[in-house]
């Protein structure tokens, strides 16, 4: 809720009208001391000072949720959408297209930074380098296949686990055999 603040520093007089001082018992009106200004008046803070007053106001309500809040993700589909726009020329992309895509960005990429993160607690760093995700990488085989040749800045070739092995298929002779 959004609040307004209230400028009125300046203390009430008595009674609440317009008159400053009190009728006397001959209907002449007195005029007391000036009332000073206490910090009894306004809220204060720790320290006794004052502070203005919030008092709250009206909002409208939003004219439209995002797309990314309705589908509860964390990447922009708004992003996506511009990266889609610039690769594909004049094509209509529909919202689930985008709110799909951005999804399976988000899942990606919190597992790779997931098993990063691991790789980094097994090397007691505190800090998610480039070859943390790119070990993460290699060490996954689904993931591996996705990215096979990014290579990530300064790779750290003693830390690498050796690659993986490459099933082999067995060679077969022209007669149909194998070998």
């Amino acid at each position: 809720m959004r609040h307004a603040i209230s400028h009125r520093l300046s203390p009430q007089p008595a009674g609440g009208g317009k008159q400053a001082g009190r009728k006397a018992e001959n209907g002449a009106i007195e005029q007391g001391p000036a009332r000073a200004f206490s910090g009894a008046d306004l809220p204060t803070d720790s320290h006794n000072v004052p502070f203005c007053v919030l008092v709250p106001q009206r909002t409208m309500p939003p004219r439209f949720t995002h797309r990314t809040k309705k589908a509860g993700l964390t990447f922009d589909v708004g992003q996506v959408e511009q990266s889609f726009q610039r690769v594909v020329d004049n094509e209509y992309i529909t919202e689930y297209a985008l709110v799909y895509t951005t999804s399976v960005l988000e899942a990606i990429t919190r597992a790779i930074i997931e098993r990063a993160g691991n790789i980094a607690h097994e090397f007691n760093h505190k800090r998610l380098e480039s070859f943390h995700i790119q070990l993460a990488i290699r060490t996954d085989a689904p993931l591996n296949t996705l990215v096979k040749e990014t290579y990530a800045d300064e790779p750290r070739h003693e830390m690498l686990p050796p690659a993986l092995p490459v099933p082999s298929v067995p060679k077969l002779s022209e007669s149909g055999g194998e070998l």
